[in-house]
């Protein structure tokens, strides 16, 4: 209920410097543990919270924090009912009522609220102005009853002469009491019914009567504010701009300007001087340098500005903070609605004069306009990625390196960056890291692996049988590069089908049989209660069982073979327990398992290449799945 209780923005919001925020609740510990004991519908919690915290001090922030907890209307009500003299009670009951009245309106305006929202809201007002008004007879000195009578007023459009009354019975309890003058403040504007000429006035009045240490000198940038956005495209531009200069003075007399003009509307002696400007510029809000910059203006939509290329990667899943003015002053600097997903890559800051604030004054509203200009940027830092190619491909090359997986979650949905970026993105193959350019060169035909486990496992065996294979389990890629034959027509892709890599399991030289076939009778005698055969095969690299990870067959030093074997279970036993065993892997995928005939253990075997007398060594794979 940011609106109602109109704690506002702070001076360096206002105006674009950084570093000032107002902290949730105004950094008071007592709000949170009041939230959480209205939450757990805690009422004597509650009440020893307000209770230490006297009407003297302002029990404003505290009576908001409960009335603005989602539920105490189920519960205070029955406090009611148990404690009928209760002024606390009462107060916590009306402006709990107050902040669910909002809840039914919404922050929309006026046109877009329907009746029905009306009628709730104005239900919810008037039960909480009777409870309100009799707190205000149980405690006469207190001020928050009368505070909280000026809100519902508002809403109810009580009029200017009883609002004014409840202001005068506010500050006649609490002079200085700044929610009371920003509520009257809001009450004598135009759009209220007043005039500027008496906001202006009021505002300067007050602050003018205050003593010093008093919050009431926001009143003045208040009004400002007020008429600004009051104001028609052109005029209000006008009026924000005025030749005054402003300049905040802190309390050791140090002076700075806080209504510079910025860097994208003003003239620069060169384009590097220009650049020069707008990359310090990110500097001093962003607090980084910028890998490139993308000057924005769309001046149908009245906005102009610059998106500042990040010059680290982020998550795609980190929602970007841009900062937009409206009409010259900051809106907000958590903006991520300005740009499309995919444009996680950059920050901007924009001034606009079209798009609409919500009704807090704290985030951009959701409508046609704000769409078709998040489109509109979109397109824009599209056009400034698709002419890197032609205009700086080293800028492209160390983009890339940076921003690759945004390169590639644009490319999936747009041709144009398609055609111009694949060829340049990296990908992991059987070669390595390198552009698919590269790849199709040396590779007519590409295989592509759905995972990258299963990458892991073909890599080296297909490496060494000289197929393309790439890894397709990374995000995007399997899509991207089905795709390259669209951009260089005559390649080939597909999917990689494990009888592709098992083909190349060479055949065994005869004699490298011959001399096996000691081990291969006994393999085939130890198996062979599992319906399996034997074939012996040849594969490259040996490294791929170094260490071995599938059942090994030793013979050693010409003793019977020692006999290794996993998967013992036969395939009809598994299909009795309704289960399929994973074979050992890194064979598991490559032998295939969409299929079954009579399974056929390949002995893989690397023994020609050792002297004559040493151990024979080969590996038995279970095709099985």
């Amino acid at each position: 209920m940011a609106l109602l209780r109109d704690r506002g923005l702070t001076l360096g919001r206002w105006t674009g410097r950084p570093g000032a925020r107002l902290e949730k609740d105004s950094g008071d510990p007592d709000a949170a543990r009041m939230r959480a004991a209205a939450a757990a519908a805690d009422w004597p919690a509650v009440r020893d919270l307000l209770e230490a915290r006297p009407e003297s001090e302002d029990r404003t922030g505290l009576l908001w924090a409960v009335g603005e907890t989602a539920g105490v209307e189920r519960w205070i009500t029955d406090v009611l009912t148990a404690e009928p003299e209760s002024a606390l009670a009462r107060t916590v009951a009306g402006i709990r009522y107050v902040s669910w009245g909002w809840e039914a309106r919404t922050a929309a305006r006026a046109k877009d609220v329907s009746r029905s929202q009306f009628e709730v809201f104005h239900s919810r007002l008037r039960q909480a102005e009777e409870w309100l008004y009799e707190v205000a007879e149980l405690e006469p000195d207190w001020t928050s009853p009368w505070y909280v009578l000026q809100v519902t007023g508002r809403g109810l459009e009580v009029g200017q002469v009883t609002a004014r009354r409840r202001f005068e019975a506010t500050v006649r309890r609490h002079p200085y009491h700044l929610g009371a003058h920003t509520q009257q403040l809001q009450q004598i504007c135009e759009k209220w019914g007043g005039s500027h000429e008496e906001m202006h006035a009021f505002a300067r009045e007050s602050v003018f009567k205050a003593p010093g240490g008093t919050p009431l000198g926001r009143l003045v940038p208040d009004a400002h504010i007020e008429e600004w956005l009051s104001l028609d495209s052109g005029p209000d531009a006008a009026y924000m701009r005025r030749p005054e200069e402003v300049t905040v003075v802190d309390p050791h007399g140090g002076r700075e300007r806080i209504n510079d003009t910025p860097p994208w509307e003003r003239t620069h002696r060169s384009p590097l001087a220009r650049r020069e400007a707008l990359t310090a510029y990110c500097r001093d809000r962003f607090d980084f340098t910028p890998l490139d910059t993308i000057e924005l203006d769309l001046a149908a939509a009245g906005l102009r500005g610059v998106a500042y290329v990040l010059p680290t990667a982020v998550s795609p899943a980190q929602r970007a903070g841009h900062r937009v003015h409206l009409k010259g002053m900051l809106l907000t600097d958590q903006a991520p609605e300005l740009l499309p997903d995919w444009a996680f890559f950059v920050r901007c800051v924009v001034d606009t004069t079209s798009l609409r604030p919500t009704a807090s004054r704290e985030s951009l509203y959701e409508d046609g306009t704000l769409s078709a200009v998040r489109d509109a940027l979109g397109d824009r830092i599209r056009d400034w990625l698709t002419g890197l190619a032609a205009s700086d491909p080293a800028l492209l090359h160390r983009f890339i390196d940076v921003h690759h997986l945004a390169v590639k979650a644009l490319a999936r949905y747009d041709d144009e960056l398609l055609r111009v970026v694949l060829p340049w993105l990296p990908f992991e193959t059987t070669d390595g890291n390198v552009t698919l350019e590269e790849f199709a060169r040396t590779h007519p035909t590409l295989l592509v692996t759905r995972s990258v486990e299963e990458f892991r496992q073909v890599a080296p065996i297909a490496a060494a049988a000289g197929l393309g294979v790439v890894n397709g389990g990374y995000t995007y890629d399997r899509d991207l590069v089905h795709r390259l034959p669209e951009v260089r027509p005559g390649t080939s892709v597909s999917d990689l089908d494990p009888a592709t890599v098992t083909a190349h399991l060479d055949a065994v030289d005869p004699t490298a049989e011959l001399r096996a076939a000691a081990f291969l009778a006994v393999a085939r005698e130890t198996i062979g209660t599992h319906d399996c055969d034997v074939v012996l095969r040849d594969f490259q690299p040996v490294t791929v069982l170094d260490p071995p990870r599938a059942p090994v067959l030793l013979d050693n030093d010409g003793r019977a073979p020692r006999v290794t074997v996993r998967h013992e279970r036969t395939r009809s036993s598994l299909a009795a327990e309704g289960e399929r065993e994973r074979p050992a892997e890194p064979w598991a995928d490559i032998l295939g398992k969409d299929s079954w005939t009579p399974p056929r253990p390949c002995a893989l075997h690397d023994a020609p290449r050792a002297p004559r007398n040493s151990v024979l060594k080969a590996t038995l794979v279970n095709p099985w799945s």
